[in-house]
């Protein structure tokens, strides 16, 4: 029986690190930033913590986040939420970059270089108060672009040299796929035509659910 126990232990182990999220720089953005640390299961209650050296002169990086095919085939759903799949993020970016911040764009992308538009199930939790209002320590307001494109950006604010900016979100999908990317970009502004404004910490975006 001990044996048998033993087996059984091991095989669910084996299903967690399966299902585990993971995290990595993309190759066309090695030398722009490194990742310090990655922890946390995604939840709301311990969410996916991203740590990041940004030290390129380049505004302009990309992570890679893989897992949510596995974690959705195995039913796992972090975020808890009516999407098929969802992670809560958490994402400190030390800036080293040597000039200061005033925004910060993120940016949800199923293919590398391809806008995340209506209809791949892809994004920041639209349509959903519960995730909301997101927020950051340095970077007070928050703006979303949600119908051709899949921004969440913060300013409003200054990220001093060697400061660490704070950003929480989530993100989630309908039809989860094994790896998505997460475009990043110091002092990018979104356009205000197509943004909705989420002012502040109180803001919330009405917004239609994406598709799939």
């Amino acid at each position: 029986m001990k044996n048998f126990a033993l087996v059984i232990a091991s095989l669910a182990a084996v299903s967690a690190a399966q299902a585990a999220v993971t995290v990595a720089v993309n190759p066309g953005s090695t030398g722009l930033l490194s990742l310090t640390s990655v922890t946390g299961s995604g939840t709301q209650a311990d969410p996916i913590i991203i740590s990041e050296n940004w030290t390129g002169l380049a505004l302009d990086a990309t992570i890679e986040i893989r897992g949510a095919l596995s974690e959705f085939n195995q039913g796992i759903d972090p975020s808890d939420s009516p999407f098929g799949w969802g992670i809560w993020v958490q994402k400190r970016v030390t800036n080293n970059s040597g000039s200061e911040w005033t925004a910060f764009d993120n940016e949800l992308q199923e293919i590398l270089g391809t806008f995340s538009g209506n209809g791949d199930g892809l994004s920041f939790g639209q349509e959903f108060a519960g995730f909301r209002p997101f927020n950051s320590n340095l970077l007070p307001n928050v703006i979303e672009e949600i119908d051709d494109r899949d921004f969440v950006n913060f300013d409003s604010g200054i990220v001093p040299v060697g400061a660490t900016l704070v950003m929480n979100f989530v993100i989630t999908d309908n039809t989860p796929v094994d790896l998505f990317y997460l475009r990043q970009r110091p002092n990018f502004s979104i356009p205000a035509p197509g943004a909705a404004a989420l002012l502040g910490l109180a803001g919330l975006v009405t917004s239609r659910r994406r598709r799939a």
